[in-house]
């Protein structure tokens, strides 16, 4: 089985994880867990994105914008940036394929 299979293999777990722990699962994600996963996932993205040249699109399903929003201030706190860092970064950019923001 390749990388990218068993990464996939490993996302499909993660989800069903995901969806018993929101309807009431017995299971606990310590904040440890939790943190290595934001981190995995955002270099994962960040990896994707530099390797594009833009920022890959995201399907909006399944998270709400409160999610989004919550994560964001998560991820801003931990590395100590604020919304002009994030403007700064945002103008550098492009969200699509040869779409500057």
């Amino acid at each position: 089985m390749s990388a990218s299979e068993n990464l996939i293999d490993a996302l499909d777990q993660l989800h069903e994880g995901v969806e018993r722990l929101a309807c009431g699962g017995v299971d606990t994600l310590t904040s440890q867990a939790l943190s290595r996963l934001v981190a995995d996932t955002a270099t994962l993205y960040a990896a994707a994105a530099q390797s594009a040249g833009y920022l890959p699109a995201l399907d909006a399903e399944g998270y709400s914008s409160t999610d989004a929003v919550v994560l964001i201030s998560a991820l801003m706190e931990s590395q100590n940036l604020n919304t002009f860092d994030l403007a700064l970064w945002l103008s550098r950019i492009p969200s699509r394929a040869g779409v500057r923001s």
